[in-house]
């Protein structure tokens, strides 16, 4: 081999191949840093907005109103209480009740803080099984008369009662001697909304829980849902 060739050799072995030469690391940990920089502040401000907002809402929602709005401009006081109780009952004997009953029970519903009450329908129910029902007009909000008891006469005709249910009836009866009844009232507001008055929609129900004795039941307190 010539002595020019060994020069050349040489020099190849002696280059350094292209993919060889490394660039400079901090160049890449400025732009890393760059762009973590940025997504980090843009996480912390978001994180920072979601903690503001659900803060406002928090604060907003446990303020104490005097009255809520709803969304036909309607305004109900938040302390609007009520409570019910069945001052005495008949047709039917929940021991040995037949498999049709006809029973009747006094109820007086009362309206404390300021609540009252146009028109109501009532509903007596055990286990899901509507006993007896009636209406009432007292017209109290119109009139401006508050805190004024509704009484009625809650009634049921010819209502069928299954085997198992006149057993579970007779089985709690004898156990406790009392029964839990339910107590439903739909309330219809003639003054705030004259509209869903005459369409027969309510605007609110109470949701009562009374116990059943041989005397009737204690006064018991009812929560209430705006509709």
């Amino acid at each position: 081999m010539a002595h020019g060739e060994d020069l050349d050799l040489e020099a190849a072995a002696a280059a350094a191949p292209y993919h060889a030469v490394k660039g400079d690391p901090r160049e890449h940990d400025e732009a890393s840093g760059r762009r973590c920089s940025q997504a980090c502040l843009l996480w912390t401000l978001g994180l920072l907005g979601l903690t503001v907002f659900l803060s406002t809402f928090a604060f907003f929602s446990t303020t104490t109103r005097p009255a809520t709005p709803t969304l036909g401009g309607r305004y109900y006081h938040d302390h609007d209480a009520f409570s019910v109780s069945i001052a005495g009952y008949e047709g039917i004997d929940p021991g040995s009740a037949g498999a049709a009953v006809s029973p009747a029970f006094r109820v007086t519903l009362r309206t404390m803080n300021g609540a009252c009450i146009d028109r109501a329908a009532v509903t007596v129910l055990y286990s899901g099984v509507a006993l007896g029902w009636a209406r009432a007009e007292p017209r109290d909000c119109a009139a401006g008369r508050r805190e004024r008891d509704v009484k009625v006469v809650a009634r049921g005709q010819g209502v069928g009662l299954s085997e198992r249910l006149r057993g579970r009836m007779a089985s709690e009866w004898r156990s406790s001697g009392s029964l839990v009844l339910d107590i439903d009232v739909k309330v219809f507001d003639e003054v705030n909304s004259p509209a869903h008055a005459d369409r027969h929609a309510p605007d609110r129900i109470i949701l009562c829980k009374v116990t059943l004795d041989e005397q009737g039941s204690d006064s018991s307190a009812c929560p209430w849902f705006e509709l």
